[in-house]
């Protein structure tokens, strides 16, 4: 980022940035919420579990505050699992800094060039992820080891993708404390969910 924004004044740079972390933290959280409720109306097991872990949490501390969404640990079982399969940005770019050969190959990515990283492919790659077109919470809990470094990436990586990630998960929980209120789950018409990117071969 400090490479492309060089011939920038600050005064830019910092606006920029500042509109990165509100894309980042802000208007994404409407749609993982939309792709989110849509599995866990397909998904009226997964739903009923962090409907009870809401309750559980909220009988114990009278309410759901910030402090205690940490506690909700299925339910931030499921916010990965969407992030995992719808993640706000499909893709990242990046530019080169200085050449780089890759290991084991002839190619070599030279400075300034535009990198892109299909976060969706990787992230629905069953190298990565078994059935990794599966809508499975449960892949997230511990003591289960975490995807290798640089596969999961909903928020990109660097130095602003922890603070993405933590200025959006108190967006995405706090929505759904009332979810544990209707008496009956919710249910999806149709079970026909996955979204597919265009020019998607399947």
């Amino acid at each position: 980022m400090v490479y492309i924004f060089n011939s920038f004044p600050a005064d830019i740079v910092i606006a920029a940035n500042a509109f990165i972390i509100f894309l980042g933290g802000f208007e994404t959280t409407s749609s993982t919420l939309a792709f989110m409720f849509l599995e866990l109306a397909a998904n009226e097991e997964v739903q009923e579990k962090m409907r009870e872990e809401i309750r559980q949490v909220e009988a114990k501390y009278k309410e759901i505050t910030y402090d205690s969404l940490h506690e909700l640990t299925y339910m931030e079982m499921v916010i990965q699992e969407t992030l995992r399969l719808y993640p706000p940005f499909p893709t990242i770019q990046r530019v080169c800094t200085k050449d780089y050969a890759i290991p084991e190959t002839d190619v070599v990515v030279e400075e300034g060039t535009i990198v892109v990283f299909p976060i969706l492919g990787i992230h629905r790659d069953e190298q990565y992820f078994a059935r990794a077109d599966a809508f499975e919470p449960e892949r997230w809990r511990e003591p289960r080891a975490p995807p290798p470094p640089g596969v999961y990436l909903p928020f990109g990586d660097g130095p602003s993708s922890g603070l993405l990630q933590t200025f959006s998960f108190p967006s995405l929980s706090f929505p759904l404390v009332p979810f544990q209120t209707p008496r009956k789950p919710i249910k999806a018409k149709q079970t026909k969910r996955h979204v597919q990117t265009t020019g998607s071969s399947k």
